[in-house]
């Protein structure tokens, strides 16, 4: 079997070597199995800024001495707005994945250790617990005269597929800790 490889839609979109590294090795942790023809890369629509709070978090995991990071010096590395990361920020407080505080000693720091945060729960803070599909009624309009008993069945065939296919994305990015995608960093002697 070939590999097929999970990207997101911003793989390498900014100039961070950090985050590359560190994307490369969730990337490499990432690795789903299939039958195809030859080897190539799906790429899995995802909010930019799923991307950008992993990297959000490993570099507050490298602080120097759990140290608060300012979000202006984050949204610098990260090449976006500083409006944009506090947006994203939020939601990492919402979720419990880090805190933030204001003031001149202030800055964000994470909440729980980086063996206790997984993909998932970064995935969730971002994209929410939404399920992936569900039914919307479009069936039922376009496919009026049509038997309802082999639409409903052909429905729940369809939402079925998708169903499983996010439970198994999910579990998959359960197993993953943020600990396990940092970049160890050598010690400045």
């Amino acid at each position: 079997m070939d590999k097929v490889y999970l990207l997101t839609s911003t793989y390498f979109s900014h100039n961070n070597i950090l985050c590359q590294l560190i994307y490369k090795k969730i990337l490499s942790k990432l690795i789903i199995y299939g039958t195809i023809y030859e080897k190539r890369y799906i790429i899995m629509k995802v909010k930019n800024s799923v991307e950008q709070a992993i990297c959000l978090l490993i570099m507050i995991a490298h602080s120097d001495e759990g140290t608060p990071l300012k979000s202006y010096n984050i949204s610098e590395d990260l090449g976006v707005s500083d409006s944009y990361l506090k947006k994203i920020i939020r939601q990492l407080v919402v979720a419990g994945l880090i805190t933030s505080e204001a003031g001149k000693k202030g800055g964000v720091s994470l909440k729980k250790n980086p063996d206790k945060i997984t993909l998932l729960d970064i995935f969730e803070a971002i994209e929410g617990k939404e399920p992936f599909a569900r039914a919307t009624g479009l069936v039922e309009r376009v496919f009026l005269n049509e038997l309802k008993e082999v639409k409903e069945q052909k429905q729940a065939m369809i939402l079925e597929a998708f169903n499983q296919a996010e439970t198994c994305y999910k579990e998959r990015l359960k197993t993953i800790t943020l600990k396990m995608a940092m970049v160890e960093r050598k010690r400045r002697q």
